[in-house]
């Protein structure tokens, strides 16, 4: 939430970025040969400084997140009423997984896609003319020198597209 545009957001990349920290990496201790352990085959030592560095790191963020979070009453506001909340579901998801009426996930794609095309068609009048969506080069064309749109950050390949 104070800052989430254009990262991975694991305990990893979290634990890098705001602890200026390593942490454990678990692929060192899950190799046995060709073939990887899943975590209950770990030894036990090595699963205990990993589960014990977790738990210290997700602390350690937390208090070094809580202040500016504080800081910023919308954003406190969305994490008490939303993201709180949602925990307990998210938990419940993960436990007990979802059922999914696959007539009707199929309805919901065929509109979907309906909108994307509607959406796709709207693009191309924009820019009065035809181009991939999905190609950044062709993109970055019609928003950077057709549209004359500024660019706002440079990446090596042109104007960011993000």
């Amino acid at each position: 939430m104070l800052n989430s545009v254009g990262d991975v957001y694991n305990i990893i990349n979290l634990a890098n970025r705001y602890l200026s920290y390593n942490t454990i990496n678990l692929n060192k201790f899950a190799r046995k040969s060709k073939n990887k352990l899943r975590f209950h085959q770990i030894y036990l030592a090595h699963a205990t400084l990993y589960a014990a560095e977790y738990i210290d790191i997700t602390i350690r963020l937390h208090l070094a997140l809580w202040k500016p979070l504080k800081k910023i009453p919308d954003l406190l506001r969305v994490f008490n009423e939303l993201e709180i909340p949602l925990i307990t579901v998210l938990s419940n998801i993960e436990c007990k997984g979802v059922l999914i009426n696959p007539n009707i996930l199929l309805l919901h794609s065929r509109e979907l896609t309906k909108r994307l095309a509607k959406l796709e068609m709207q693009a191309h009048t924009l820019a009065g003319e035809k181009f991939n969506l999905a190609s950044q080069k062709q993109l970055q064309s019609i928003l950077y020198e057709k549209q004359k749109l500024p660019v706002l950050k440079k990446t090596p390949g042109g104007g960011s597209i993000n």
